[in-house]
């Protein structure tokens, strides 16, 4: 991740993730990183939106994504969110394992949540 970088991507598993265990990534983001923007790209209030009537946290973690930044995107799913990171050069905050290995592949910068309290690089 570079040094300057003050945005992060977030998809649609950390949100659901860091609701369900309580885990305030914007606090820890700013803190330990100096992160103050977290984008949403919009194929992620997508899923989220189509989730929200089965998934668990779903309708609460699109509430929480309404209070971070838009970000247009085009597409759906990971791929959407790797071009998104490779284009902007953000890195990417998610607990997907098989995401982190592609983001990892493709050379896009990524953050994890580890023990359930603190956000790491992978």
């Amino acid at each position: 991740m570079k040094a300057w970088t003050t945005s992060v991507i977030v998809d649609t598993n950390i949100l659901i993730y860091s609701l369900k265990n309580r885990i305030d990534i914007e606090s820890i983001l700013l803190r330990k990183f100096r992160i103050s923007s977290i984008l949403v790209p919009d194929c992620v209030l997508k899923e989220l939106s189509g989730l929200s009537s089965s998934v668990p946290y779903a309708q609460g973690a699109l509430r929480l994504a309404e209070r971070f930044h838009r970000k247009e995107s085009e597409g759906s799913g990971d791929r959407c969110i790797l071009k998104l990171a490779l284009d902007t050069g953000f890195p990417v905050l998610t607990n997907d394992l098989e995401f982190l290995s592609l983001l990892k592949k493709s050379g896009a910068g990524c953050l994890t949540i580890r023990n359930n309290r603190d956000i790491v690089t992978w």
